[in-house]
């Protein structure tokens, strides 16, 4: 065993959030809001255990209604596609949405 590290099991749940996300069904209306503020609110109001740090300031201006028949993660997936190039990326406790070459700033 010298030179060896000793590996331990140890007992660990993640939890997938698409199941919470398909059973979210927002409503609400935004108009030519940008999607930072469209994707702060939502979370204020449906996710609230969910941190909004990684969400880039001054996103694409959109025009959404929401009347309840698309889930969380669809709307999150419109959302990124008006971004463009933009990506929307759902972790376990984040939701991050960054426009296209952000990441190389």
């Amino acid at each position: 065993n010298q030179g060896r590290k000793e590996r331990r099991a140890r007992d660990s749940q993640a939890t997938d959030p698409t199941a919470r996300l398909h059973k979210l069904r927002p409503f609400g209306t935004y108009a030519n809001q940008s999607v930072t503020d469209v994707v702060l609110d939502l979370v204020a109001r449906y996710m609230p255990w969910v941190t909004t740090e990684y969400v880039q300031t001054g996103l694409t201006r959109v025009s959404l209604v929401l009347d309840g028949n698309a889930d969380m993660r669809t709307v999150f997936s419109r959302l990124a596609q008006a971004l463009g190039e933009g990506e929307l990326v759902v972790a376990l406790a984040a939701v991050e949405f960054v426009a296209a070459g952000a990441a190389e700033q």
